[in-house]
């Protein structure tokens, strides 16, 4: 794993704010041409995503790699590549009837440098996933991966160094006491996805650079089984549910509730 300093991140955050203040309203098509160019390097280096997981687990199937976590990002670029048109498009607002003589429109501006924390369970969809719409608004980003997946997170580096400029994405390496430095830098946005305990040290973080903040927590999953839903369906996809990635997957099933009469079936 390639160390930083804490001087180097902050460092590396003032590089990028003055390279957006340089360039601060990126077009629709520099946003849809970065965005292709990602989604080319997902496509080629999917494989490579695969095996570098495989590493990190010990043991994690292609399938559920290609599955949960390079294929959903494919899909999300064409999503948003699809939409991105219409979600920049300035959008009219009533005046009321003061200024009822007046033209009014929101405008929709990209925030700046946007800070992107990434838990080890998917390492790759919980990345890409928040960079996509990072790019897609216009912003330039940091990601600072889990210290638990070093392969993958070589893998991703490579990748991104592909297809971005170091001056557009960085990607960040290190353990705690380097999250708590890259979550205390004055992001125009910071998102984390993680467990409760942490997020409430980010958020903290965060609060005192009045960052504005997203964060994805765990927390506890119940699945509602129907009094007419077919009991062997349900099952099956109550396992697959828990199962998939060894049930470390915030929404995995952690509880079941259904009619009474329906548990000695279940």
């Amino acid at each position: 794993m390639q160390t930083i300093s804490n001087e180097q991140l902050v460092a590396i955050h003032a590089r990028l704010k003055t390279h957006y203040q340089c360039t601060p309203m990126p077009s629709f098509e520099q946003r849809v041409s970065k965005l292709k160019a990602l989604k080319s390097a997902l496509q080629q280096f999917s494989q490579d995503l695969c095996l570098a997981l495989d590493k990190d687990y010990g043991r994690r199937s292609h399938q559920d790699t290609l599955i949960a976590d390079v294929l959903p990002c494919i899909g999300n670029i064409d999503h948003t590549l699809s939409q991105l048109e219409s979600w920049m498009a300035p959008c009219k607002r009533n005046p009321g009837p003061l200024l009822s003589s007046s033209t009014v429109e929101v405008v929709y501006q990209p925030k700046g440098v946007v800070g992107i924390v990434t838990p080890w369970n998917f390492p790759v969809m919980l990345s890409i996933g928040p960079l996509i719409s990072a790019i897609a608004a216009g912003n330039l980003a940091m990601i600072k991966l889990s210290e638990f997946t070093p392969h993958t997170n070589q893998t991703i580096k490579k990748m991104l160094a592909s297809c971005f400029s170091e001056n557009e994405v960085v990607v960040i390496e290190g353990e705690a006491d380097i999250a708590a430095c890259f979550t205390s830098l004055p992001f125009d946005h910071l998102l984390f996805t993680g467990s409760t305990g942490v997020g409430h040290m980010v958020m903290k973080s965060a609060a005192e650079n009045l960052t504005p903040l997203t964060l994805e927590l765990g927390g506890k999953s119940p699945v509602i089984v129907a009094d007419d839903v077919d009991i062997e369906m349900a099952v099956e996809r109550i396992i697959y549910g828990k199962s998939l990635n060894n049930g470390q997957v915030c929404v995995a099933p952690d509880y079941v509730l259904l009619p009474e009469a329906k548990s000695k079936h279940l």
